[in-house]
């Protein structure tokens, strides 16, 4: 489904919108700046919607209670650029569980990556190449991609 530019995003919002899934959960691309310097793409979401998922019992529909602390998760690599998601998480007031941390549509609890990258580390620890590979591949410290590759239980 294409989406129109809409006032106020650019059309690279439009497309990190799109490609993170975001459409209709609440979720929003603020903005997308790019250092050319680093080789970095920078894409920053808000949330917007009053009601969430609970990120203990899964939950669904929890009244938003507040907002945490602006977190980033490393994303899978956008046009050989290292992309990072940056977002104040928030809490949800569950009836179940009480005030918990809300469930984020791309990051598994306690996680710096997004679960598309760790998906990308999954299979191919799962395909046997080895960690110190993988995490070369990734760039990123191998002491973090072992512990991924374990998560889904991989070798670790």
């Amino acid at each position: 489904m294409a989406m129109a530019v809409s006032e106020g995003l650019t059309q690279m919002d439009v497309l990190a919108t799109e490609a993170l899934g975001l459409d209709g959960d609440g979720w929003e691309v603020e903005s997308c700046e790019f250092d050319a310097a680093r080789e970095e793409l920078s894409v920053s979401l808000n949330f917007t919607g009053q009601r969430s998922t609970c990120g203990t019992c899964g939950r669904r529909e929890c009244k938003v209670y507040d907002t945490q602390t602006s977190k980033q998760w490393r994303h899978l690599n956008f046009l050989h650029c290292r992309t990072i998601l940056r977002a104040a998480s928030h809490r949800v007031s569950c009836p179940t569980c009480g005030v918990r941390a809300a469930q984020l549509p791309w990051a598994r609890k306690r996680s710096s990556y997004t679960l598309a990258f760790e998906y990308l580390v999954a299979r191919l620890s799962a395909n046997r190449l080895p960690l110190s590979a993988v995490a070369d591949l990734v760039e990123e410290p191998y002491a973090r991609i072992r512990r991924v590759a374990a998560h889904y239980g991989g070798h670790g």
